[in-house]
């Protein structure tokens, strides 16, 4: 299997093990992928984008990868979910956990292939037809295995 989609597939399936508030993975619009949001409270777009893939080191096997992976939480403008004004509480929960399950210096492992996070980073919010977004940027290192 190519090294992308081990990477790929890894960081997937560490979102999809990570406990989130108001999210299944019904409520994750995944790339390249029909997700229509109608009727949900929140729910989660995902972009990974490896930014560079290079030849490993004489003690590895197969290329070592870094780049980001963008989780951006979706809340309605105004969030009043439930009856409750919650305005940006609920998505600072959820981004709140996606930080916590990407924490700096941790890891995700899937199938043998184990991605190391950076760090992450979450971009000012912006209003987007009707919903309430804020980007969270993961930076992830994958060596050679």
């Amino acid at each position: 299997m190519s090294d992308i989609i081990q990477t790929y597939d890894t960081l997937v399936n560490h979102l999809l093990s990570l406990t989130l508030t108001d999210i299944t993975s019904a409520d994750i619009a995944w790339d390249n992928s029909d997700f229509d949001p109608s009727g949900k409270t929140a729910w989660l777009d995902t972009f990974y984008i490896p930014a560079d893939i290079g030849i490993a080191s004489k003690d590895t096997v197969g290329a070592e990868e870094s780049g980001l992976f963008q989780v951006s939480v979706y809340v309605p403008a105004n969030d009043s979910t439930g009856g409750a004004r919650q305005y940006a509480r609920r998505q600072m929960k959820i981004m709140s956990e996606v930080l916590s399950g990407f924490a700096t210096n941790t890891q995700a492992s899937y199938n043998g292939t184990t991605v190391s996070i950076l760090g992450s980073t979450v971009q000012p919010a912006r209003k987007s037809g009707g919903w309430y977004v804020r980007d969270i940027t993961i930076n992830y290192y994958k060596l050679g295995e």
